[in-house]
């Protein structure tokens, strides 16, 4: 009864077992029982090594089937006919393609599937096809190997040109200039310390240089300067000189040796330099007041106008862009431009009949009023290459009130004046026109300005004396 109930046992348990092992082989094998698949063909032209029968088929990276056939086409033996389960569930559109990928590590290959957009078509199976053919295009290391024999052969070429080049002729020119190169770098080697006080010397120089520029600047600019000195000079040449007694004779004109000796000297320096010589143009302001100005009984001194040193010139001004300026070259104005301002706004208000009596500060009168200008633009700009150039003057102005030195009005004013050709002479015909705008308008609101009006009258005294 013993072996008979052991028996028994033995029997159950390999039933069990048994059993389990086959409910086990059909829960592992349920998806594949249930899954579905759909067949789609793939032509490939090229190899196709390590694609085998149950390769894996992944669309964008995402395991979706497996390879049911690899083939020879039997329509065309350059081509390899893939055929592969996808499941159903995936849709292939017609914009999807499919190529061979390789493991590099292990050198298995599978089907990747890539592209496909929303709005595609889904695709299908056409007459005379008989399953849906997924188009194929070429992996990169297919691309890679395709071309290799292309690159070889264009290394080849490459080396056959570069032995072309370094033949033995080549090669001895190229041995020849790198001994010339070791030859000079060993001569400045050995002259390094000559080449260093050289440098040294060189930048001396220029520290040289750059402080007499600085000094140069600075008499020229500072006040009582080289450029006030000049300015003085050349008024004091317009006003009568007495002649030392010793240069004259009994009647008191210069002695002809006198008159002889300045001839010579002016023609030895017209001989020794000839200063260039350029077109003289005369600033003629616009000037036309539409309605008669109120009169006042103050009288005005007009001061020199204040101007950057790139204006503060006879030279003829243009700008090409906001930060450069320039000048014409065969044209200039016939004084600085701070004095034709000044000599235009004197006019204005003489020829505006308002003010009694105007005249300039730097001759020695008394006033009421002193007019001070600062100069902030006076050149024609070059704003497009198309047309001709646009004339600025920008002005800005203050009435000062005498003897205290109070500033009672301040107004900025600017004109633009478009030229009507490309030439100097229509250039300096829109400066005339912008300078006259400018002009009437300091005018018209200098007599206008409340200060002024308080010293309105109908009988004045002129009231310019010269100061002693």
């Amino acid at each position: 009864m013993e072996t008979r109930a052991h028996y028994v046992a033995v029997g159950a348990f390999v039933l069990a077992i048994v059993t389990l092992a086959f409910v086990a082989v059909l829960w592992l094998a349920r998806a594949q029982l249930t899954t579905q698949y759909a067949l789609y063909d793939i032509y490939f032209t090229g190899v196709v090594s390590g694609l085998r029968e149950g390769g894996a088929v992944e669309y964008n990276g995402v395991p979706v089937g497996r390879v049911a056939e690899v083939r020879i086409s039997p329509d065309n033996v350059e081509r390899i006919r893939v055929t592969v389960e996808i499941e159903t569930t995936v849709v292939i559109k017609q914009d999807a393609a499919a190529s061979v990928e390789s493991n590099l590590l292990s050198g298995v290959s599978f089907v990747q599937i890539v592209g496909g957009t929303q709005d595609a078509p889904v695709l299908t199976a056409q007459a005379g096809q008989r399953y849906p053919i997924i188009r194929s295009h070429r992996s990169r290391l297919a691309s890679i190997s395709a071309r290799a024999p292309q690159l070889l052969e264009k290394l080849n070429e490459t080396a056959d040109h570069l032995n072309e080049l370094l033949d033995e002729k080549n090669r001895g020119a190229i041995t020849e200039s790198l001994d010339n190169i070791r030859g000079i770098t060993a001569a400045v080697a050995e002259r390094k310390k000559d080449i260093a006080e050289l440098s040294a010397n060189a930048n001396a120089a220029v520290i040289t240089l750059n402080s007499l520029l600085h000094d140069v600047d600075q008499s020229y600019m500072d006040p009582a300067g080289l450029r006030d000195s000049l300015t003085g000079g050349i008024a004091d040449f317009d006003r009568p000189r007495r002649v030392p007694p010793a240069m004259t004779g009994p009647s008191g004109r210069p002695h002809r040796w006198v008159v002889a000796l300045v001839a010579v000297l002016c023609a030895g320096c017209g001989i020794l330099s000839e200063a260039p010589r350029r077109q003289l143009y005369r600033a003629d302001p616009t000037l036309s007041f539409a309605a008669p100005l109120p009169h006042t009984a103050a009288q005005l001194l007009v001061a020199v106008p204040n101007a950057p040193a790139g204006l503060d010139t006879a030279r003829i001004a243009l700008s090409r862009s906001a930060v450069s300026l320039d000048y014409f070259a065969d044209a200039e104005w016939t004084d600085r431009v701070p004095l034709l301002v000044q000599s235009a706004m004197i006019e204005g208000f003489e020829r505006s009949g308002a003010v009694p009596a105007v005249g300039r500060d730097s001759a020695g009168l008394r006033a009421d009023f002193i007019l001070e200008t600062d100069i902030r633009d006076f050149s024609a700009v070059y704003d497009s290459p198309a047309q001709p150039p646009l004339v600025s003057v920008v002005v800005n102005v203050k009435l000062i009130r005498i003897p205290e030195r109070k500033i009672v009005g301040q107004r900025s004013t600017n004109r633009r004046q478009r030229a009507a050709a490309n030439a100097v002479p229509d250039v300096v015909r829109a400066f005339d026109a912008a300078l006259g705008g400018v002009v009437e308008e300091v005018v018209g609101w200098a007599v206008t300005n409340t200060v002024l009006s308080g010293r309105r009258g109908s009988v004045f005294w002129p009231r310019f004396v010269h100061a002693d």
